[in-house]
C-alpha cells in the first residue's frame, strides 16, 4: 500500500500533505492552463548553451517526490534566460510546488482563479524573486481538491534547465497519472507515456531520472529506475535490484551520482541503492527506513546523505557521513511522519515537523536544533529545500486549510539562519 498522503510529507520525496482535501474532497477541480490567457508569450527561445548542465530542485509538494527538491551539489551560477518571456502573474494565485535551477531561477506551480477550468498555473523568476511572471501550464488539472480517481492531475514542477521542464503527480495510485514535458520552457508541454507511474523524481547533470511503478488504486509494485537526456524524451527503464517490488521510493541525484531510498512491501527492511553512473549500474546497502512505510533520501555529498524515516505514528531522521554504511540518529526529539527534513550541506539543515509551523535548524550535523522561524498564521510547511549552502526556499501553508493552499514564499540566503518574506 501507497504511504498516506495527509496532513504533509517530508522534503521531496512523498509523505503525506497538509489537510488540503487532496483527492478526498468531492469538489470539481476549478484549475486550467494560464496558457490560455497569455498573449504576450512567445513560442519558445533558442535553446541556452548551459542547457542540462544546472542541477534542479523541486518541491516535495506532496511528496515529493520527491518529490522534489534535490538537495544542492554546491552553489549554483545563475543560468541564462530560456522559455517564453511571459505575461502577468495571475490574479489570486497560490503555490503548491516549486523548482529551480539556480539561486535565482525558479518556478512555482498551482493555481489562480479562473472562469473556464482547468486553472492551472505557473510562474517563474530570474532574479531571485523581486519579479515574476506567468507562463504557460500543461493543460491538466491540479490534485489539490480533485475528486478521487481524477486522471492525469498534477502536483509536481521539475526543470532541469532554463528549458527542460516536467510536472506530474508522484505515486497517486490511481494507474494513469500523466507526465507532461517542456522543453521550451514552458511555451508548449506534452504527455510522454513512461509505462508506469511515477513515484519519484529528479533531474541532475542533464539528466532526468524517474522512479516508475505499476500502480492500481490497491498499491504499486514492479519498481524500475527510467532515465533519459532532459533535452529529449529518449526514455528508458530498468529493474531495480532487489527492489523490484517497492511501493515507495525516494529519488536524489548529484551530477551522475544516484540514490535510490525503497521500501518493497512486506520485506525486513528498506534497501538503498546506489549508482556511481548515472543509473545504470546500482549497489545495494540497507536504508535505515522501514519497509512499507515510506522515507526520504537527500545527498549533499558522495558520502553525507540525509534520511527521514516513518515509524508509524512517528518517524526518525538520520545521518551518514560514509555513504550510508552506517547512520546515526539525529536530536530531533519527537517528530511526526509528515516532518520535512531540508538539508544545505553536509552538517546544515532544517527541519519542520508535521503541523508545528516552527522552523529548527542544525549546524552540527543534527546533534542539536533552534528555533528559527514561525510564521504568523502559519498551519504547516508545504515544501522547503535549498538551491546552494546558502539560498533555501519554504512555502508555509495558512493554518485552516483549504482545497486548494493559501500559501506564502519564503527565501533564505544565510543557509536557513534567518528567512523573509517573497511576494508572488
Amino acid at each position: 500500500m501507497r504511504r498516506a498522503r495527509d496532513p504533509h510529507h517530508p522534503l521531496h520525496p512523498a509523505l503525506p500533505r497538509p489537510a488540503l482535501g487532496r483527492r478526498t474532497t468531492p469538489a470539481v477541480a476549478v484549475l486550467a492552463t494560464i496558457a490560455l490567457t497569455l498573449a504576450a508569450c512567445s513560442s519558445g527561445h533558442a535553446r541556452s548553451a548551459s542547457s542540462g548542465a544546472a542541477p534542479s530542485t523541486g518541491s516535495s509538494t506532496a511528496g515529493s517526490s520527491g518529490s522534489g527538491s534535490s538537495p544542492s551539489s554546491g552553489s549554483v551560477p545563475a543560468s541564462g534566460a530560456g522559455g517564453p518571456a511571459g505575461g502577468p502573474v495571475p490574479a489570486g494565485f497560490d503555490a503548491v510546488s516549486y523548482t529551480a535551477v539556480s539561486t535565482t531561477e525558479f518556478w512555482l506551480l498551482g493555481a489562480a482563479p479562473c472562469s473556464n477550468p482547468v486553472c492551472t498555473s505557473i510562474v517563474r523568476t530570474t532574479d531571485g524573486g523581486a519579479h515574476f511572471v506567468g507562463i504557460p501550464a500543461p493543460p491538466a488539472p491540479l490534485a489539490y481538491g480533485a475528486p478521487a480517481g481524477t486522471s492525469g492531475a498534477v502536483t509536481e514542477l521539475r526543470f532541469a534547465d532554463p528549458l527542460d521542464g516536467y510536472a506530474f503527480d508522484p505515486g497517486a495510485g490511481t494507474g494513469h497519472e500523466a507526465f507532461w514535458v517542456t522543453h521550451d520552457g514552458g511555451a508548449h508541454w506534452h504527455a510522454v507515456p513512461l509505462g508506469g507511474e511515477v513515484l519519484a523524481f529528479t533531474a541532475s547533470g542533464g539528466e532526468a531520472y524517474a522512479v516508475l511503478a505499476t500502480c492500481t488504486h490497491s498499491g504499486c509494485a514492479d519498481a524500475r529506475i527510467a532515465r533519459s537526456p532532459a533535452r529529449t524524451d529518449a526514455w528508458t527503464s530498468t529493474a531495480l535490484p532487489q527492489a523490484s517490488g517497492a511501493v515507495q521510493a525516494s529519488l536524489s541525484a548529484r551530477g551522475r551520482q544516484v540514490w535510490i531510498d525503497a521500501e518493497p512491501g512486506g520485506a525486513a527492511g528498506g534497501v538503498l541503492l546506489h549508482s556511481t553512473d548515472g543509473g545504470a549500474t546500482f549497489t545495494v546497502r540497507s536504508s535505515p527506513c522501514v519497509a512499507g512505510l515510506g522515507g526520504t533520501v537527500q545527498a549533499t555529498s558522495e558520502q553525507v546523505l540525509w534520511f527521514v524515516c516513518p515509524t508509524g505514528m512517528m518517524a526518525r531522521a538520520y545521518r551518514s557521513t560514509d555513504g550510508a554504511t552506517t547512520t546515526t540518529a539525529l536530536q530531533t526529539g519527537q517528530i511526526v511522519n509528515s516532518s520535512r527534513l531540508a538539508a544545505a550541506d553536509d552538517t546544515t539543515a532544517v527541519l519542520a515537523s508535521g503541523s508545528d509551523p516552527t522552523l529548527r535548524r542544525t549546524t552540527d550535523g543534527g546533534a542539536t536544533f533552534a528555533p528559527v522561524l514561525t510564521p504568523p498564521d502559519s498551519g504547516s510547511w508545504l515544501y522547503l529545500g535549498f538551491t546552494s549552502p546558502t539560498v533555501g526556499v519554504g512555502l508555509s501553508v495558512a493554518a485552516g486549510g483549504a482545497r486548494v493552499p493559501a500559501t506564502t514564499l519564503w527565501r533564505s540566503t544565510d543557509g536557513g539562519a534567518t528567512w523573509r518574506r517573497v511576494p508572488i
